[in-house]
């Protein structure tokens, strides 16, 4: 039905506004390759201060149901769950993190060089499942979720080894175009 990394996108961008499912963003680009995947037309989002493009489906539409059946919750549910279902999960979190992160530099240790740190962002329940997901596969070493701010929902998954996050980088396809703070 979609590429992993479009549902990754889906995952992380979409909601349900009435009778629609609708993916939202900033980036023309991302809702457009979206829009194109699903059959759809990428239109603006007029609100006061925010511009955003979206798409949108009626929840009738067979990818709704599919995004259910993998446990799909809206991005304001506190627990948020991580696909449960077969998904080429590399995919999805390359999909899902290219939208919920920021990559800015750090200074580590005594050192005066500015090292990269990567943080992602989402529900604690998905940063853990992605968490495992590069402790497995790329070795990395196991993180704790951190609270952001006074968020329930909000949680940040922090990356600033100089070690680790060159390969995360390389993983996740970011470095060149990546969000930067």
């Amino acid at each position: 039905m979609i590429s992993g990394f479009s549902l990754g996108l889906i995952w992380g961008l979409g909601s349900v506004n009435g009778d629609r499912f609708r993916i939202r963003h900033k980036d023309y680009n991302i809702i457009k390759r979206l829009a194109d995947e699903l059959g759809r037309k990428p239109y603006p989002l007029h609100q006061p201060g925010k511009e955003q493009w979206a798409a949108h489906v009626p929840v009738s539409h067979p990818l709704y149901a599919y995004l259910v059946s993998l446990g799909w919750a809206s991005r304001w549910n506190v627990d948020r769950p991580y696909p449960a279902g077969d998904i080429d999960h590399g995919e999805f979190i390359r999909g899902f993190v290219s939208v919920h992160h920021t990559l800015s530099k750090t200074k580590l240790g005594r050192s005066k060089a500015l090292f990269p740190r990567l943080r992602i962002y989402g529900s604690k329940t998905i940063l853990e499942a992605i968490d495992r997901h590069f402790v497995a596969s790329l070795g990395t070493t196991p993180k704790t979720v951190q609270k952001h701010g006074r968020s329930e929902i909000c949680h940040i998954l922090y990356y600033q080894s100089k070690k680790e996050v060159p390969v995360l980088l390389n993983f996740l396809g970011l470095g060149n175009g990546a969000r930067e703070s």
